[in-house]
């Protein structure tokens, strides 16, 4: 994949809030910040350190309102393993949650920066007016198309299609990425998933749709 641009709608699993170049990114002050957490690997519940606070904070603030209130806790974990682990201990009582890292440092620093642009230019608010845009071109294709998706369903940007046959899914999600430099996130033996970060714009919708088209083309083509 080297040298080659990509159209990414897989997101890293959605863990991705804001594209890879955002300008903001580079600021001095917060190249610090994020070389001083990475150069350090501290254990968390034991030593709370200024920015976990700071990321606990952000996190409360983030909590539903039904949910936000002093009784409210914050665990932060570097796996699912260790989610899964922590959630066994009270159940087999052990004496309750607790983890020897707790989080990367890094990641909480990186996190609170991205959630200030995510804020700054009001992303999550113009998620509605995209996800109409994105969720109709899909609902467009799966009519065009109806011998090869269909059931197309998700909330917000976060969307999903699925195909009539394994094999076309396959195809599809490779064809994707060495013809037309999309990477696609798959779920299951027939699903795709879209998860495109939130700065994602009203042309990037247009073109994956676009690019879509194309394939489901190639693909009818190829069934008939």
């Amino acid at each position: 994949m080297a040298g080659r641009r990509l159209l990414d709608w897989a997101g890293y699993y959605a863990s991705k809030l804001i594209g890879h170049n955002h300008p903001s990114l580079p600021d001095p002050r917060y190249a610090r910040r994020f070389a001083l957490a990475a150069n350090n690997k501290v254990g968390n519940p034991d030593f709370l350190t200024l920015e976990c606070l700071e990321y606990y904070e952000l996190l409360h603030s983030l909590a539903p309102l039904c949910m936000r209130n002093e009784a409210l806790e914050v665990y932060a974990l570097d796996s699912g393993a260790e989610a899964v682990e922590n959630m066994l201990k009270p159940m087999e009582d052990i004496g309750g949650l607790d983890s020897a890292w707790g989080r990367s440092l890094a990641d909480m620093v990186r996190f609170m920066e991205e959630m200030k642009v995510v804020r700054g230019e009001g992303l999550i608010e113009a998620v509605p007016s995209k996800a109409d845009r994105l969720v109709a071109g899909l609902e467009t294709l799966a009519r065009d198309f109806p011998g090869v998706i269909h059931n197309v369903r998700g909330m917000g940007l976060y969307q999903g299609f699925s195909f009539r046959r394994e094999d076309d899914k396959k195809a599809f999600t490779r064809r994707a990425l060495q013809v037309e430099n999309l990477l696609l996130l798959g779920a299951g033996t027939h699903t795709i998933r879209l998860r495109p970060n939130l700065e994602v714009t009203s042309e990037e919708i247009d073109l994956l749709l676009a690019i879509l088209r194309r394939g489901l083309e190639a693909l009818a083509a190829a069934n008939d």
